[in-house]
């Protein structure tokens, strides 16, 4: 009696249908192994049930069963027999038999004669139960070499993230398709000015930089995330989101996060920024032209002065206002006409609002006060052409915050606030003078964080400014908006006092209660 497998509990299924058979069978079984737990069966289709339901280490089948042939019957199964060895057993030991019992798959054919007595049926049992399980290990081990290579092939060997191939193949396999948002952000990220970590520190620096950096950006990520090493110091991060603001919110927090943290090299913290594009799109529409809309992004946030986060949506605007100033012969006006009626398609109801109407309330009402002030007629010319282009930084603002009803998010309130900067790059662009793009990026400045006196040249320079922030802020409370109803002329007018000194300039507080026209404008 063969002990190789004593210590290994050994489950045997056995499909005969005569009974004296099965019990020989049975006995000559336990006989060799006293440890073994055996089954009998007498059909094929009550063996196909066992092996559908319970695993077994080896399987031994009568080749004439009442309703199959073994070598049928092995067939069957093959798919819940995958790892189980199949020994047939038959009183002919015809040739044909023989060969058509191998040709199913099976380990060892033994005659019934030999499978009653003595130890062939066991050794045969043992043997295909060890080759089996050795052929298993070598399968297993296989596999995990093949999934290595795999993953070998689609890492990037610096930072072991994912490689331009992985993300390849999440296309192709349509990784986020059952996805219930059914929407994805594209993040691209680069590291600003790494050439002077490497020219400064080391290229061994750069190396650990862009380890750390990889390392922590995986940190913030879910399982429903891919960060892929897209090339040199780019990163790309392909997340399900709600929405672009909640893209952009979750793109602004992580850049925060790196901006803050710094990188440790040797025995010194140095500190990096990021800059980053966000593409949104839905799940159908991944591929590299979504990555080419994020990193459009991302050279955007690049131009603009690096360490801060940018949209497609922005590049797209950017890139008609460039191409409104490529006609030399139009006046800045018109060059802003034109701007507006190719961006148009890509606004919403509010933006388009805010860039028309509102600013055009604002443009009239801010030269009425400009008059009451005596200010010099092109100052008056400037602060009424600053009011039409005041908020033309909102058009890359996504809609969805513009029209939220409720308190925005401190990081949606960040977001908004950023629009005076767009505004007045956008007017610089489009050819505007330095003192129209002032008064808009200001515009948005309190009167008590502006250090200057009346009696300054600085005083002349904020001026516009002043009058646009009275001018916006009384032309937005007049307004009926999703978060607020329209106040009265004279309810607007008595919050303007309230803030006199402290959010508005005094001056441009007492004039616009002095303009007849604004009850006319009100209306």
């Amino acid at each position: 009696m063969n002990h190789v497998l004593d210590h290994n509990p050994i489950r045997i299924l056995v499909a005969e249908d005569n009974e004296s058979h099965q019990h020989l069978l049975l006995l000559n079984i336990v006989d060799q192994q006293a440890g073994a737990e055996v089954r009998v069966v007498s059909k094929g289709a009550d063996l196909l049930d066992c092996v559908r339901r319970d695993s077994y280490d080896c399987v031994v089948i009568d080749f004439n069963l009442p309703d199959f042939r073994a070598d049928e019957l092995v067939q069957q199964a093959a798919e819940h027999l995958t790892a189980t060895p199949v020994v047939i057993v038959s009183s002919n030991t015809d040739q044909s038999i023989v060969i058509d019992s191998f040709r199913s798959g099976v380990v060892d054919f033994v005659p019934k004669e030999d499978a009653m007595v003595g130890d062939a049926l066991w050794r045969s049992i043992e043997h295909a139960i060890m080759e089996t399980r050795r052929l298993n290990k070598e399968r297993r081990e296989q596999d995990r070499r093949e999934r290595y290579l795999a993953r070998l092939a689609e890492s990037d060997q610096l930072t072991g993230l994912f490689n331009r191939r992985y993300f390849e193949r999440c296309i192709e396999e349509g990784r986020w398709d059952n996805d219930r948002r059914k929407t994805l952000s594209v993040v691209m990220l680069d590291i600003d000015h790494f050439k002077q970590v490497n020219d400064t520190h080391g290229h061994h620096a750069g190396d650990d930089t862009l380890c750390q950096t990889a390392d922590f950006i995986l940190s913030q990520i879910d399982g429903s995330d891919v960060i892929v090493r897209w090339g040199g110091e780019e990163f790309v991060i392909i997340r399900p989101s709600a929405s672009l603001v909640d893209s952009m919110i979750w793109a602004e927090r992580l850049r925060r996060l790196i901006e803050h943290r710094g990188i440790r090299l040797a025995d010194q913290m140095i500190s990096i920024t990021v800059s980053t594009g966000v593409h949104e799109c839905h799940v159908d529409e991944l591929s590299r032209g979504a990555i080419d809309r994020a990193d459009n992004a991302m050279y955007l946030a690049k131009s603009r002065g690096r360490n801060q986060v940018c949209t497609s949506l922005m590049a797209d605007m950017w890139k008609h206002a460039c191409a409104t100033c490529e006609n030399h012969e139009l006046e800045p006006l018109e060059k802003f006409e034109r701007f507006i009626k190719a961006a148009s398609p890509m606004m919403g109801v509010i933006q388009k609002n805010h860039t028309t109407e509102h600013a055009e309330q604002v443009a009239t009402m801010a030269r009425e006060i400009a008059k009451v002030l005596k200010l010099p007629d092109d100052l008056q010319n400037q602060i009424h052409a600053a009011g039409l282009l005041h908020d033309i930084g909102k058009c890359m603002i996504p809609e969805a915050i513009l029209a939220k009803r409720g308190r925005l998010t401190l990081m949606e309130r960040a977001i908004v606030s950023k629009h005076a900067e767009f505004g007045a790059e956008t007017a610089e662009v489009l050819g505007f003078d330095k003192q129209i793009c002032r008064f808009i990026r200001e515009h948005h400045t309190r009167y008590d964080a502006m250090e200057s006196n009346n009696e300054s040249e600085e005083h002349v320079a904020h001026i516009g400014s002043r009058v646009l922030c009275a001018t916006d802020a009384l032309v937005t409370m007049m307004t009926c908006r999703t978060y607020q109803s329209p106040k009265s002329l004279v309810e607007a007018l008595r919050e303007l006092r309230q803030e006199k000194d402290r959010q508005f300039d005094p001056d441009v507080v007492n004039a616009a209660h002095f303009i007849e026209s604004l009850f006319s404008l009100a209306a």
